[in-house]
């Protein structure tokens, strides 16, 4: 178990409105590639905020509670043929089939997304609103499946890589798969600033986690949050590894971690040889936060790879 202190700070947390153009390319995108990455300063705050609406408190400290669903996840914007969030589907009939420009966590978004600015895309949102199923009763009926989805090759991957709607089966999935998804109706969304960079040099990353809600983090194994340190390989095929974390920041607080940048272990190769010794190095990628937190379903990754470049 890793266990970080807390820092006593209290900082205050912004949002971020620029609107950037959206994306519209059929690219086959791989996990781990700039274009299905955020930028390293997603969390970089913007004065330009928009209004905020009734359906949500419009600053810190946010409440966890209240009507409706609340979900805590990092923005993603989908595309067309995305491996792990794909904004289209062709489905068994060979009709094309779009689904929502966003999602978070594991669902996708529908309803009022008008406060959900393209450049929010990689930086994590307070979403409230209401899950619902199925995902098949929002999805429009395009026409035709175009012929880019036609004898699509299924590429090498990972078996953790791939979406809810389509597995590792780029752009099609089923009429059945997409029923018996949930999806998330949106009444309110709030973007939030919770990582600043501090520092870093050969060893560790030095970072701080904001917590702007009304109530303590409290992350550790077993418990109904946990926190995780997701690492990835850096050589040969490239594995993950992680570690979990210990957190504990009081409401309206911060905690400064400093992570170990390197993480040795897991190895596929014979032990001894160089090609275990290569094997074993796993580069820090991500923080995750998984489990509750209040009313607020935890399914978010915060991006710690490039922090600092």
């Amino acid at each position: 178990m890793l266990s970080i202190g807390v820092g006593g700070c209290s900082r205050p947390l912004g949002e971020d409105a620029e609107r950037a153009p959206q994306p519209d390319s059929r690219e086959v995108l791989e996990p781990g590639s700039d274009d299905m990455q955020p930028d390293a300063d997603a969390n970089a705050h913007d004065a330009n905020a928009p209004e905020a609406d009734d359906d949500a408190p419009s600053g810190p400290p946010f409440s966890l509670d209240g009507p409706g669903d609340i979900l805590l996840a990092r923005l993603v914007g989908n595309a067309p043929m995305s491996i792990e969030s794909p904004s289209e589907y062709c489905l068994e009939d060979k009709q094309l089939y779009r689904g929502s420009d966003y999602r978070a966590g594991d669902l996708n978004l529908f309803g009022a997304l008008g406060d959900v600015q393209n450049d929010w895309r990689g930086a994590p949102v307070l979403l409230f609103g209401r899950v619902k199923r199925p995902l098949m009763s929002v999805v429009t009926k395009v026409g035709p499946c175009p012929a880019d989805y036609e004898n699509v090759p299924i590429p090498q991957m990972r078996s953790d890589w791939g979406s809810p709607e389509c597995g590792q089966n780029l752009g099609h999935s089923t009429r059945a798969t997409l029923e018996g998804l949930d999806y998330f109706e949106v009444t309110a969304a709030r973007r939030l600033e919770l990582l600043e960079f501090v520092a870093r040099d050969a060893e560790r990353l030095t970072v701080r986690l904001s917590n702007p809600f009304d109530r303590p983090i409290e992350a550790r194994e077993g418990g109904p949050l946990q926190a995780t340190l997701h690492y990835e390989g850096m050589y040969g095929k490239p594995g993950a590894r992680a570690r979990p974390l210990e957190l504990s920041i009081p409401a309206g607080g911060s905690q400064e971690l400093a992570l170990d940048r390197i993480f040795e272990g897991g190895a596929w190769s014979a032990p001894g040889t160089k090609r275990d010794r290569v094997n074993r190095r796993h580069a820090l990628y991500t923080l995750d936060l998984s489990g509750q937190l209040g009313a607020a379903r935890v399914e978010l990754s915060l991006r710690l790879i490039g922090l600092g470049d």
